[in-house]
């Protein structure tokens, strides 16, 4: 969606019996700065390996910026749930953080990456 652009939308309902109800009131909305995640330009390059990972196991993010800031790393369940927080300095160039899963069960997770320059996310698959 592009920033300060207005939107409309209405809906038809329907459903297996009825397809004639007809259109709802338009409505519409502006969209704000807010929205979204800001991707961090200064980042280049942004990725999990390996992925999938073995339950227990090492994985490795790996980053190139072409700028040095201190950032915040996250390691989220699908639900939200916050598993681990690093703080983490960015330095120019290519640099690697370990994830420590060995407590971490099998299942579907989000690395984030957090700055004031802007947020980055990549989900990780942990496997037994």
């Amino acid at each position: 969606l592009n920033i300060g652009s207005v939107y409309h939308w209405r809906v038809w309902p329907y459903n297996e019996s009825q397809t004639g109800a007809g259109w709802t009131p338009a409505e519409n909305f502006k969209v704000g700065t807010g929205t979204g995640i800001n991707d961090i330009q200064d980042i280049k390059e942004f990725f999990i390996a390996p992925n999938p990972v073995a339950h227990g196991q090492e994985a490795v993010l790996t980053l190139s910026s072409t700028d040095v800031f201190d950032a915040t790393l996250q390691l989220s369940g699908m639900s939200g749930q916050i598993l681990q927080v690093a703080d983490v300095v960015v330095t120019s160039g290519t640099s690697h953080h370990a994830i420590d899963l060995t407590q971490v069960p099998a299942g579907i997770y989000y690395i984030y990456l957090r700055s004031e320059r802007g947020s980055l996310v990549e989900r990780l698959l942990v496997i037994d």
